[in-house]
């Protein structure tokens, strides 16, 4: 064997030593964040999925609402189903405030 390749085998042994130990040190930490990303991401597709699925309700409600509206406007208002708003806004924030006065 010769001298360059004693050296390398003595290298690769001490950097496997290295990965070990430093795995030992952390890969508890590696493993919960990928397992932290995964549930993040998880919780983020879900959420969109229920958000779109809210929209998706309310916007075949508020379509519905039209057309009846479009055919008998009284019947309709009495009938018409409201929703509370997906997302705050501006308008949601106002909607049912008092009016200002100085």
């Amino acid at each position: 064997m010769s001298d360059s390749a004693a050296f390398q085998e003595v290298d690769d042994a001490v950097r496997q030593d290295d990965l070990k130990l430093w795995w030992k040190r952390w890969g508890t930490w590696v493993v919960a964040g990928a397992v932290l990303v995964v549930v993040a991401v998880a919780g983020l597709v879900g959420w969109r999925q229920y958000d779109a699925s809210r929209r998706a309700e309310a916007s075949a409600a508020y379509s519905a609402t039209l057309a009846q509206i479009a055919q008998d406007r009284p019947a309709a208002l009495k009938n018409a189903v409201f929703f509370e708003p997906v997302s705050v806004s501006s308008a949601a924030i106002f909607t049912n405030a008092p009016p200002f006065t100085e």
